[in-house]
């Protein structure tokens, strides 16, 4: 082998040993976890299956429209975003899927609203829709988290949740160049492969 072919192989081969790293790594064996560190989910206060959970939605929702920043708005969905996980997932422990369905429904007008606001903030919209992309990404991974170890027949209730913010993400994602969307590329292929794996357990009935 000529030294001209090693100089030409051995970056070649540094570049197939890193993307099967990074294949192990988003495998989720513990090489790497890019979502290592996040927030999780609050406790949820009541679930849909309550007689109250009507009324306190009714309650949040005229306290977010009396917000007047717009700013405020966005976090203040977001952070109920999360409480409707966090309920949804209460139900399926429960195996109560259809009480699921609610908080599920509620979660996608929540992001939705809330990345309509985002394009109303000026020159800040696109720091808080990067940011609010990398949230989207953070609920996908908590669901699948806890998805394997819910109630197999229940926890389908879970997948439209996972589509609506699949949905907003890529709305948020046309936005960003070329380079952001490569910042995201790790989470992006953890979550889309942790996906990808729940989806099988459930087809093969795990």
């Amino acid at each position: 082998m000529t030294p001209a072919t090693v100089l030409l192989i051995r970056p070649l081969l540094c570049l197939v040993l890193w993307l099967a790293l990074a294949r192990y790594a988003l495998a989720g064996h513990g090489l790497i976890n890019s979502f290592a560190g996040i927030e999780w989910l609050p406790e949820p206060d009541g679930t849909p299956h309550g007689l109250t959970w009507r009324f306190e939605r009714w309650r949040e929702n005229r306290a977010v429209a009396s917000l007047r920043n717009p700013e405020a708005r966005v976090e203040a969905r977001l952070a109920l975003a999360r409480e409707r996980i966090a309920e949804a997932l209460a139900e399926v422990r429960a195996e109560r899927a259809d009480a699921a369905t609610p908080a599920v429904d509620d979660y996608g007008i929540l992001i939705t609203a809330a990345a309509d606001e985002v394009s109303t903030l000026g020159e800040a919209s696109h720091t808080r829709a990067l940011a609010f992309a990398e949230t989207l990404l953070e609920h996908r991974y908590i669901v699948f988290t806890e998805y394997l170890d819910l109630p197999r027949d229940a926890r389908r209730s879970l997948a439209p949740l996972m589509d609506l913010a699949a949905a907003q993400y890529a709305r948020l994602r046309q936005g960003f160049s070329r380079r952001e969307q490569e910042s995201l590329f790790f989470r992006e292929e953890q979550t889309r492969w942790s996906w990808e794996q729940a989806q099988a357990a459930d087809a093969q009935g795990l």
